[in-house]
């Protein structure tokens, strides 16, 4: 049995509960996929070698039908996405769920440095929480339904290459709501490290899963479901921090 078909058998009987809510979202990512996500140092590199051009438009072809399809994406997909022959995809990555690990680490990269963007913008802490939260529900939209279904899956039921980024997500969501958790309780005037019901408070109001629910269950607007995010956050921190 080839590992896409046993993704999806695997995806079937793990996230049939959600299939609702993920068709309706996969056709609200086909009007806010970003058309373009070009780096300074990626349109350097795509002036200098046709290679790296081709490469790119994989890539981007990649992101593109993983937030909209989710893990269970084909090549042929890729290919008619990105404008290029099967045969070419499968020049510049040796399978499938090479190529789909690769996209999603760099899917993962990018939603990471967008947020340590707005951890280290300096203000008070009700205008850093909205700006952190509001950085955090537009990127998870963004990233899709793929990091969604990446979130929701055991390791034992993917491919090496995707659990292997599954892993990656795993470990950079925990340093990161740990990061986020410490600069909020030091703004809070908290002292030393957040405590761990900090971490755990950040780690739930900002996991894919809440966001998700607001946006497609409750079809809440999302700056009211930053507002939102974010006074709930700000409450519990000054309410703990003066304990």
């Amino acid at each position: 049995m080839n590992s896409l078909v046993a993704y999806q058998q695997a995806a079937e009987s793990q996230m049939g509960l959600y299939s609702p809510t993920m068709n309706v979202y996969s056709a609200n990512m086909r009007n806010s996929v970003p058309a373009t996500d070009l780096t300074a140092d990626e349109l350097e590199d795509l002036l200098k070698s046709p290679k790296a051009s081709a490469e790119f438009r994989i890539l981007r072809a990649t992101r593109r039908r993983l937030a909209i399809t989710g893990l269970g994406v084909s090549i042929e997909d890729i290919a008619a996405e990105a404008g290029l022959g099967r045969s070419t995809v499968f020049r510049h990555f040796p399978s499938r769920d090479d190529l789909v690990a690769r996209a999603l680490t760099d899917s993962l990269t990018r939603f990471h440095a967008q947020v340590f963007d707005a951890i280290n913008e300096v203000s008070d802490l009700d205008k850093w929480l909205l700006d952190v939260v509001a950085t955090l529900h537009g990127s998870q939209i963004r990233a899709g339904r793929a990091l969604w279904q990446l979130a929701a899956s055991d390791d034992a039921d993917l491919s090496a290459p995707i659990a292997q980024a599954n892993r990656l997500r795993r470990d950079a969501r925990k340093q990161l709501t740990r990061s986020i958790a410490d600069v909020a309780w030091t703004k809070a005037s908290g002292k030393g490290s957040a405590p761990q019901e900090i971490e755990m408070a950040f780690a739930l109001a900002i996991s894919s899963f809440a966001i998700h629910s607001l946006n497609v269950d409750y079809e809440v607007d999302e700056s009211v479901s930053v507002a939102s995010i974010a006074s709930m956050l700000s409450a519990h921190l000054r309410e703990r921090a003066t304990q």
